[in-house]
């Protein structure tokens, strides 16, 4: 985890959201995060991270306001995400309001032709070291900071 943080490589790293031990390793990517840990690089990318930042609250703010409170912090995260990663045409991802116009999840190719300052890099983090909340899960396998 320190590692992938110092290595500046990613914009956002994320525990997966997995309700059991995984059946095969690794994990397929791009599934929900947890709650229980992410990391937005903003240094990398400040003005896009920033605006990022702002869609989060802005979609939380929205659901609290409207008294709908289907989110939590982390689930306003994921829809603000999910809606980033559907930006695939050259219009689309011209009018973001997501400061970041594409998305690429790592180890895969992106699914946009952009910048790379305007791509949202973004990575699980390893789901066999950063467990969440299974009931079969040794602590010899897991890592703690």
């Amino acid at each position: 985890l320190g590692d992938a943080i110092r290595a500046q490589k990613y914009d956002y790293l994320f525990q997966q959201d997995l309700r059991r031990r995984p059946l095969q390793v690794p994990v397929p990517a791009g599934i929900d995060g947890n709650p229980g840990f992410f990391f937005l690089a903003a240094a990398r990318k400040p003005r896009q991270a920033a605006a990022l930042l702002a869609a989060w609250l802005a979609e939380l703010d929205r659901d609290q306001v409207g008294g709908i409170g289907r989110h939590t912090e982390k689930s306003a995260v994921w829809s603000v995400l999910n809606a980033l990663r559907q930006l695939k045409s050259p219009l689309a991802a011209a009018v973001s309001p997501f400061g970041f116009r594409c998305a690429a999840l790592c180890g895969q190719p992106r699914a946009c032709v952009v910048a790379l300052e305007d791509t949202f890099e973004y990575c699980p983090l390893d789901p066999m070291q950063h467990a969440t909340s299974w009931a079969d899960g040794s602590l010899a396998e897991l890592v703690s900071y």
